[in-house]
């Protein structure tokens, strides 16, 4: 089963946990069974016209929803949110 990994900072919308064992073949359908389980999790990642916001990035994939896992059984994406401020 595939996992998703998320940064510290959204745990907070998830009690506190960062990894997840999802269901999918796709980015797009391991993202859309975590955000099923924490529905909060949509504002932080996507936009109002349902796009990656631009300081969210998607490891192990293109990022595109519709790309596949390359192994839906063990594969591994990590999702990191770009931090700035002095």
């Amino acid at each position: 089963m595939p996992q998703v990994v998320i940064p510290r900072v959204l745990s907070a919308v998830t009690s506190g946990r960062r990894v997840f064992d999802v269901g999918g073949e796709t980015v797009g359908d391991a993202v859309d069974t975590l955000i099923g389980q924490y529905p909060q999790l949509r504002v932080h990642l996507f936009d109002e016209q349902g796009r990656w916001r631009p300081h969210v990035r998607c490891f192990n994939a293109t990022g595109r929803v519709d790309t596949r896992m390359a192994d839906p059984a063990g594969d591994r994406l990590t999702i990191l949110q770009a931090v700035s401020g002095g």
